[in-house]
């Protein structure tokens, strides 16, 4: 199951997304999630919140986002991401792709912790993919996928000849 911990005693007014400050790939994507989510959630860096949840430690806060809802539930890593993104507009919830599929689910914490262990080259290729500005990305993987596919034709031309 996903990693969760016990409901935690301050309970935040309003759900609260809990982040690293000192990141840019952190901070890349918390802008992205707010443009995605907008103000339904708060956003602030574990840096300035850790010492109200005294449940979480620290170490906890440094090695994965964390989702706390005004239930007191605390979710981390891609669970985190997920329950996030489940209160923006969209129809389609990824928190309960996560929840009721096995595979998606350990796919995702994969990827989370793949991420998460390599923060700077993930940032470089956020910014490579997406553009420097994650308030409004460019879809630049379109070009990159394009390029890759005109020059895979353009060999697979010159092997015929």
């Amino acid at each position: 199951m996903f990693e969760q911990f016990k409901k935690i005693g301050n309970l935040p007014n309003r759900a609260l997304l809990v982040w690293d400050g000192e990141c840019e790939f952190c901070r890349y994507w918390v802008t992205r999630f707010r443009k995605i989510i907008g103000e339904e959630i708060h956003y602030e860096p574990y840096q300035k919140m850790a010492n109200q949840f005294p449940e979480i430690p620290e170490k906890e806060f440094r090695r994965a986002l964390k989702f706390i809802d005004t239930s007191g539930n605390v979710y981390s890593g891609a669970a985190a991401a997920f329950k996030a993104l489940d209160y923006g507009k969209s129809r389609f919830s990824l928190f309960q792709l996560y929840i009721k599929n096995s595979f998606f689910r350990k796919a995702s914490d994969l990827v989370y912790k793949k991420v998460a262990d390599n923060r700077p080259i993930a940032y470089k290729a956020s910014k490579a993919l997406w553009g420097k500005d994650p308030s409004s990305p460019k879809p630049y993987w379109i070009i990159y996928i394009a390029a890759f596919v005109v020059v895979i034709k353009l060999l697979q031309g010159s092997k015929r000849r």
